[in-house]
């Protein structure tokens, strides 16, 4: 209001600090006082209100206020923070239970990307000697060389897999991978909606698959899947990062369906373009996806008018998958010597605009 604008000052004195990758701007000049390291903490601890605040908007669809008087604004308010923190604390005590329980034989693994550092230390707990982890994501895994023929098994995808946690929680010798061909959304908390395709691919890094698999494969056909098997499992993870890593980001970054995206001849092109790119990488890596660029595309017209996963958590303000589909993807690339520009260009993009709406960092 005019009356408090009038008691603010003309000028202001700031002071600029940068740390962890970050610039912070404060009115705190005086470092000796309060050390940009505190500012920094101070500033994730923010941070995660502001995500907590995010998905109490999306998750328990408190975007919009429907009530009139300011006391009943509040008590609307009141009411989404309760049902929130509920829901929260069954979550917790969900996976503390799970996390409790003990050892298992078998664990699927179906958690987005952005999760995987914090579900890593539970599936560690309820992981032994001879538990297989079932790997069902999108994008490149963070195990995808250590059975490949390039680099003998030595590469590592720091991108994805940040000085190895992953790895160490789930080494690579107990994993299946699951590349996942159905679409389903979340409408309203608590519920999933199945709305097309049943068909998983499993396989074990290398190629080699042992019975393990074939029985996890048996049992998810017994339960209504198209569940096959397969003797490379990095190329179809690599067949399915194609639509992924041009339509998922393009489509985000549009606001716009699948349909509409192939319609447009120039938003067409530039998909094809980076479908072309993604293939030279899996070729030069040993992994040759095989299918022509159209052909692709193709592959996602006959699904008609869709969201991907992707629009859907920028409409629903969740973390984006950007890392698992681009950035692992780049440093392939990098590591293999082959030049990516479109990719690189839509990685910029999409990362500047989910950091803008903080679904990125």
């Amino acid at each position: 209001d005019e009356v408090t604008y009038a008691t603010m000052p003309k000028t202001l004195t700031l002071r600029e600090a940068r740390v962890g990758g970050w610039t912070l701007v404060t009115t705190l000049i005086d470092p000796h006082e309060v050390h940009k390291q505190e500012l920094f903490a101070l500033y994730r601890q923010r941070w995660q209100v502001e995500l907590d605040l995010r998905s109490i908007k999306a998750v328990m669809q408190m975007d919009i206020l429907r009530c009139k008087t300011s006391e009943r604004v509040c008590k609307e308010i009141a009411v989404h923070l309760l049902a929130y923190n509920r829901v929260r604390a069954v979550m917790a005590k969900v996976t503390g239970e799970s996390a409790s329980a003990g050892a298992e034989s078998r664990i699927v693994r179906e958690a987005k990307a952005p999760a995987m550092a914090a579900v890593a230390p539970i599936v560690r707990a309820l992981a032994h000697a001879e538990t297989t982890i079932v790997t069902a994501m999108n994008g490149v895994p963070w195990w995808f060389f250590d059975r490949l023929k390039f680099g003998n098994g030595r590469e590592r995808l720091e991108s994805l897999d940040p000085g190895g946690k992953l790895s160490r929680a789930m080494p690579t010798g107990r994993i299946v991978g699951c590349v996942i061909h159905l679409a389903a959304s979340t409408p309203e908390p608590g519920l999933i909606s199945h709305n097309m395709g049943k068909r998983l691919i499993l396989g074990e890094p290398g190629g080699t698959n042992t019975a393990r698999t074939r029985r996890i494969a048996e049992a998810l056909a017994a339960a209504g899947f198209e569940a096959v098997t397969s003797e490379f499992i990095e190329k179809e993870f690599w067949v399915k990062l194609l639509g992924n890593v041009s339509f998922n980001p393009v489509s985000a970054l549009t606001m716009t369906t699948a349909d509409r995206l192939i319609e447009d001849p120039e938003i067409k092109a530039y998909m094809v373009q980076i479908i072309r790119e993604v293939l030279a990488i899996g070729r030069a890596v040993g992994v040759d996806a095989d299918i022509d660029p159209e052909a692709r595309i193709d592959m996602a017209r006959h699904l008609g008018k869709f969201k991907t996963s992707m629009l859907q958590d920028m409409e629903a303000g969740k973390p984006l998958e950007i890392d698992g589909l681009l950035a692992g993807t780049l440093e392939i690339a990098r590591k293999a010597g082959v030049r990516a520009p479109f990719t690189e260009s839509l990685f910029g993009l999409i990362r500047a605009r989910a950091a803008a709406s903080g679904q990125y960092r």
